[in-house]
């Protein structure tokens, strides 16, 4: 039996963490709490499309939530990953 020490959040999360824009993405989101694409693009020192490419996969991971405020998107991290990135990072 090989029973792994690591739920399924975990898995993911330490997945999302082992490519390094993923990490700064989290990371800056983290630190601030709640973020406007643009301050991450510029924060990370990446293009918008490059930070949308990013962002759509750690969405889908269900770490990233992007919250609209008319045309700006503010992106912070889903509270059932808040405690576990500040435990990882």
């Amino acid at each position: 039996m090989n029973e792994s020490t690591y739920g399924e959040k975990e898995k993911v999360a330490l997945a999302a963490l082992k490519n390094e824009k993923h990490r700064r993405i989290i990371s800056e989101i983290l630190n601030s709490g709640q973020i406007t694409h643009e301050t991450l693009a510029e924060k990370i020192g990446v293009s918008a499309p490059t930070i949308n490419w990013h962002i759509r996969h750690l969405k889908e991971e269900g770490i990233v939530r992007a919250d609209a405020d008319g045309r700006y998107a503010a992106y912070s991290i889903d509270r059932g990953y808040v405690e576990l990135m500040h435990t990882v990072l």
